[in-house]
């Protein structure tokens, strides 16, 4: 198995709300109990890991450097210690253990708000019946994105892989420098992630699907994903799953119902998914290498401007009303998590991190997502104030005037008091209510169903069309 670079993992259910967990006083409690600071120093690791948040929060496009954090320390806390200094104590293991700790504190704290509050968290009447419809809890997307490091950090990690292309600073194309992989769960319900690990570049994706973690979910992955031992996995810990698959998967046909006449196809009985027709529509029960049995489902797009017109998808699902149409709608939604990686690498300054030290990037990383978890809850919180039920994400994480406005707020825990820092999280709130609001869905996102709202409004009327159902 891969080994795990750092992680934020749930801890155990907080009983401290998201503000006391990055509060100054949590932060030295953290510090204290992993032995990082045996006696006193000029060096405040509170204010430094504020002042960092801050920074990322501010400049969510630019390569992170300590150097910028370090700047931001000296203003805010009024110090005059070097850059070295700073380098020397954030450098160590326990360091990373201290922000490792707080991340999953915070991510714990956060998701504890989100837990109470489901109805709000729900944010709209048409995801409550499609989770009804499912008999679900929750629709986990889990995927994978890398990130780049420097050339001089890249031998630190099993950094085999090049990375999607990128512009150099004189804007030519040149290979990525793909060192670490992050492997994101991404809850539909709470729109943030329920767990993020971090692997080399390497690190194989089916080995970080973290199963324990959730119940009577339904969990949606890309064909990277495509595994008999992690299917029949799914199916034993409770949840269901749809994966994107191939047509040359080694599978054989038990049945299959050609869906645009709606018969049964017996000439199809014992062959493999391939030998499938190039078009039509077709809802198989197929017999896996082990012996197992799954659902697999093709649909042709005529219309597609896609090379390949046709999508397979395997899939434990089999409730009523749930027929191939309403699959891959389903699938779809998978859209979101490809969204959420672009919110973590534009808007939280996870594009590159400009350090060779392993555990600065690590650090780095995490500071970004408590960053992008921060933006989340605050989100949520100005949408249950406001009563604005659907704000934009995606402007929440990357609008550049708002990213000050964050990188602002997050200073306060040092120069401000409890009183004044609840003030400004109500500016910021009404902030993101004036700046955020969703905009008119554009036709291309309307017919490659990208709207998350109108596609999960597609996929209930569907169902209830089904089952001759009537939804006001």
């Amino acid at each position: 198995m891969s080994e795990i670079l750092t992680k934020i993992i749930p801890s155990n259910p907080a009983h401290k709300s998201p503000f006391a967990v990055i509060s100054h006083e949590s932060i030295h409690d953290h510090v204290i109990a992993a032995g990082m600071m045996e006696r006193d120093r000029k060096f405040s690791v509170p204010d430094y890991i504020c002042s960092t948040l801050s920074y990322v929060a501010q400049a969510p496009n630019y390569n992170h450097t300590l150097a910028g954090a370090h700047s931001l320390y000296k203003i805010n806390s009024g110090s005059d210690i070097s850059c070295k200094c700073v380098h020397k104590n954030i450098v160590k293991d326990k360091a990373l253990t201290v922000v490792e700790n707080i991340a999953s504190e915070f991510l714990a704290s956060v998701s504890g708000f989100i837990k109470r509050r489901i109805k709000k968290a729900l944010r709209c009447a048409n995801l409550s019946v499609l989770l009804k419809f499912l008999g679900v809890d929750d629709i986990i997307l889990i995927d994978g994105t890398e990130v780049s490091v420097r050339p001089g950090c890249k031998p630190k990690f099993d950094c085999k892989t090049k990375g999607r292309k990128r512009l150099d600073g004189r804007g030519q194309e040149v290979d990525g420098a793909a060192g670490i992989k992050l492997h994101i769960a991404y809850s539909v319900v709470k729109a943030t992630y329920e767990y993020v690990t971090v692997t080399e570049g390497v690190g194989s994706e089916r080995e970080q699907v973290l199963l324990e973690q959730f119940h009577n979910c339904l969990i949606i992955m890309d064909r990277g994903y495509v595994d008999d031992d992690l299917e029949d996995a799914i199916i034993a810990s409770g949840n269901q799953f749809i994966i994107k698959g191939k047509k040359s998967m080694a599978c054989k046909i038990k049945r299959a119902i050609d869906t645009d006449k709606n018969v049964v196809d017996t000439t199809l009985v014992g062959t493999k998914v391939s030998k499938l027709p190039y078009k039509g529509n077709y809802d198989c029960q197929v017999e896996k290498k082990n012996g197992s049995v799954i659902r697999v489902i093709k649909t042709h797009h005529a219309t597609d401007n896609e090379e390949d017109k046709n999508t397979i998808l395997r899939t434990s699902l089999n409730v009523k009303g749930v027929d191939i149409k309403v699959i891959y709608q389903l699938y779809r939604i998978r859209w979101q998590i490809e969204l959420f990686n672009k919110c973590l690498k534009s808007g939280n300054g996870l594009l590159a991190i400009n350090s060779t030290k392993k555990t600065i990037v690590m650090q780095y990383i995490l500071f970004s997502l408590i960053v992008a978890l921060l933006k989340t809850y605050a989100a949520f919180k100005a949408q249950a104030r406001h009563e604005d039920e659907w704000l934009s994400l995606l402007k929440v994480h990357t609008d550049k005037g708002l990213c000050k406005v964050f990188g602002n707020f997050i200073c306060c825990f040092i120069t401000h008091g409890r009183s004044s820092i609840f003030q400004k999280f109500k500016e910021l709130q009404d902030n993101i209510v004036e700046i955020c609001p969703r905009s008119e869905i554009s036709e291309r996102d309307r017919s490659k169903l990208k709207d998350l709202p109108l596609l999960i409004e597609k996929v209930v009327f569907t169902i209830a069309h089904n089952l001759n159902l009537k939804i006001a």
